[in-house]
């Protein structure tokens, strides 16, 4: 099953994927993230709360503890 949302990149607005979630320490407590790529080829790093979608997004709905893994922050470059 696909998850889509469109991507933040300015002027793009594309379909984005979403292929990767997790949850990355602050010092408020964990903060949940998301992995995107849009047909475009921009790549992603961002909170899930900045997603822009068609749907609203839970993104504790369905996932496990194994599945929101701690990981790197910022914008990743896609080429």
């Amino acid at each position: 099953m696909l998850d889509l949302t469109f991507c933040p990149e300015a002027g793009c607005s594309s379909p984005a994927e979403i292929f990767h979630r997790s949850a990355l320490q602050s010092t408020d407590g964990p903060t949940h993230h998301v992995r995107i790529r849009c047909l475009n080829r921009h790549h992603f790093l961002l909170p899930a709360e900045r997603l822009i979608s068609a749907h609203p997004v839970d993104v504790s709905a369905a996932h496990d503890g194994a599945s929101w893994r701690g990981g790197q922050t910022g914008r990743i470059v896609g080429g």
